[in-house]
């Protein structure tokens, strides 16, 4: 068997999944670990990371002298940490970081680190270990932020819709959120092209509706017993517990029962919710369509979370023509006709007269720069942004 039979038989052991054979085949000769494998320039220790799981990479890693960078990357220019990021691989992306850190600031060639193809495809826990367990010179670097054409990564966690890494991101660095692409447009104009990650932009039957309703709002599979007390039902709760702290230690000196009293309400208050979450779970093992539709409340209420503190910092609403003349605002295809909306004041009433009116499609792209978060909203039945726009800054209305 020649060399390339033998790498097409490598090739096979890989794509088949049968990860404990490839070392064995591979590890004959170590020039094979950076042949290309695949026509996208992949080597076998590219393929190692679909895996999922340390092996083969670790054995693959440990028969790798000094390579070099052609040979390392693939025709897209990633490294096997791109790869790794990009899969999920955790156990992968930690052998290679401890092998070649620096490729955690490696580009491909569409300028994306592997913090930024972790991102993209929504993987928190590669994420989380980026940012808590690597370097500050690594993880707070502003090569990680943006890829080609100055495209934020804020921008991209959006667009994944996995709004728990967006969370982590902004609780890392909260400036993320004012970043802007090469357009000038917020990550609040990303949102606003999104309709159907909201309440107002999803279409829901009757029963759905109210079933909708009567779910529980808050998490029920992730709870932390040493928080109780602090954070019951929003994070605004939670600040303003922690707020208190001091008071509520200043009384406890002054009164000998304040602890007993609120070990005994924190109790109670833990023991309902723990029979409140615990029942909701053994509603959704007999109807799992319930338990989709709480994923998708979930879903709807981190991204309104976003919204909110997008809004804050968003003033795009300024550049908004101020003068009384009607402002007409194409719906497209979704709507399929044109209307006009004549006062900023009627955006909501006029919106929620048109929500049962709405039908699943694809999200709206708009290329006129000039168009701002609160009209893209309003065109595009959003009411989650434009009312979160006119809570933050009242005069939006105007």
């Amino acid at each position: 068997m020649d060399f390339l039979d033998e790498m097409r038989s490598a090739y096979r052991t890989a794509i088949k999944g049968k990860w404990k054979n490839l070392p064995q085949e591979i590890l004959i000769h170590k020039a094979k670990i950076m042949f290309p494998m695949t026509t996208g320039g992949d080597t076998a220790m590219h393929l190692a990371v679909y895996s999922r799981k340390e092996e083969p990479t670790k054995s693959l890693l440990a028969a790798t002298s000094e390579v070099e960078r052609e040979f390392w990357t693939n025709s897209a220019g990633n490294t096997p940490l791109h790869e790794a990021a990009a899969v999920g691989n955790l156990a992968a992306v930690k052998l290679l970081v401890e092998y070649k850190k620096e490729d955690l600031l490696a580009q491909n060639i569409y300028g994306e680190t592997p913090l930024f193809r972790a991102v993209r495809f929504g993987h928190l826990h590669i994420v989380e270990y980026i940012l808590e367990d690597c370097e500050d010179y690594f993880s707070r670097s502003p090569i990680n932020w943006t890829k080609e054409k100055e495209f934020p990564i804020i921008h991209a966690a959006i667009q994944s819709e996995k709004f728990d890494v967006v969370l982590r991101l902004v609780d890392f660095d909260k400036s993320l959120l004012e970043m802007k692409d090469e357009d000038g447009k917020t990550a609040l104009y990303v949102l606003a092209n999104m309709p159907l990650i909201f309440r107002s932009g999803s279409s829901m039957g009757s029963l759905e509706k109210i079933i909708y309703a009567v779910l529980p709002s808050e998490d029920i599979y992730k709870y932390n017993f040493k928080t109780f007390g602090s954070s019951n039902k929003d994070d605004s709760e939670s600040s303003g517990a922690l707020n208190n702290k001091k008071n509520e230690d200043l009384e406890a000196q002054h009164n000998p029962d304040y602890g007993l009293n609120f070990c005994r309400s924190n109790c109670w208050k833990y023991f309902v919710h723990f029979l409140t979450c615990y029942f909701w779970r053994f509603i959704f093992l007999g109807w799992p369509q319930w338990k989709q539709l709480y994923r998708k409340k979930q879903h709807h209420k981190l991204a309104v979370t976003i919204t909110k503190m997008l809004a804050e910092i968003d003033y795009s609403w300024r550049n908004t023509d101020s003068t009384p003349e009607i402002n007409e605002i194409d719906y497209g295809a979704r709507r399929g006709e044109r209307k006009q909306i004549e006062e900023g004041s009627l955006l909501i009433n006029k919106i929620q007269t048109e929500e049962d009116d709405k039908s699943k499609s694809k999200d709206i792209d708009y290329d006129d720069i000039h168009e701002t978060p609160l009209l893209l909203a309003a065109a595009n039945g959003i009411i989650e942004i434009v009312e979160a726009i006119v809570d933050a800054h009242p005069p939006a209305i105007d």
